[in-house]
């Protein structure tokens, strides 16, 4: 890796080392699990059904909530709007930077802490229920969240390049935050939800990184046209993002 790379990287560490930061990757995963996970285990079932097998839902949540930690489609809009409005983005350009650069030392920064958090949720939930994940299983989680997570970056990235307007940004964090969130298979199996919402979900990648996080953290079957579609999805953004990025600096 060059250096510009290296000093890229370093950049996005120090911007995701401080307290608020360091809070948002431990606290909304904990309270995932611990509120919202422990109520629905104490209010409505223990254990739900899963591809046919009944799973204790502290367990099937936890991979749903190690997806939602790979959706940083937010904060990397907000750092790119913010590099493009206090013109870093241009500094960086002349200074040898390529399209490569940027992306990838975004996605390196981001991926710490995401690795973290998968840790973390893993040994919580080990304690909380004795359910342990297989090693192949998380290593093929990482793998998919890493996937996940390239997709939410690229698709930030583009729209922070083109969105001047905070208040057209809000609009879109309001309309795709939490329909995002609440049409995939993160809290929930997707045939328990109404016709009309599954249809939706269906067409939301954050349920094929859902899919494939949940099968390979239960060490159940992985279904290949979930990985197909998100390692599509993944690939595409990316390539779309890299061009954007490449065509930005071109202007």
């Amino acid at each position: 890796m060059s250096r510009v790379f290296w000093a890229l990287l370093w950049r996005e560490l120090k911007k995701g080392k401080t307290t608020y930061h360091v809070v948002s990757y431990v606290l909304p995963p904990t309270l995932y699990l611990l509120v919202f996970g422990l109520t629905m285990t104490n209010t409505i079932a223990t254990k739900i059904s899963y591809q046919e097998t009944m799973v204790n839902y502290l367990v099937f949540i936890t991979p749903g909530i190690i997806a939602l930690s790979s959706l940083e489609f937010e904060r990397s809009f907000a750092e790119t709007r913010l590099d493009v409005a206090t013109h870093m983005f241009m500094v960086l350009l002349v200074s040898n930077m390529r399209a490569h650069h940027y992306i990838a030392s975004r996605i390196a920064s981001f991926s710490i802490p995401l690795l973290a958090q998968v840790a973390y949720l893993t040994v919580l939930t080990g304690i909380l229920t004795g359910y342990w994940p297989p090693a192949s299983g998380i290593a093929l989680v990482i793998v998919a969240s890493i996937l996940s997570l390239i997709l939410w970056i690229s698709i930030g990235t583009v729209f922070g390049l083109y969105i001047t307007s905070e208040f057209v940004r809000d609009i879109v964090f309001i309309v795709l935050g939490l329909p995002l969130r609440l049409f995939s298979n993160v809290y929930y199996p997707l045939n328990s939800m109404p016709e009309p919402a599954r249809i939706i979900s269906l067409l939301n990648p954050l349920s094929y990184a859902g899919r494939v996080i949940r099968d390979a953290y239960l060490g159940m079957p992985i279904q290949m046209n979930a990985v197909l579609i998100l390692l599509l999805t993944s690939v595409t953004s990316l390539a779309i993002a890299l061009h954007q990025l490449s065509r930005y600096r071109m202007k």
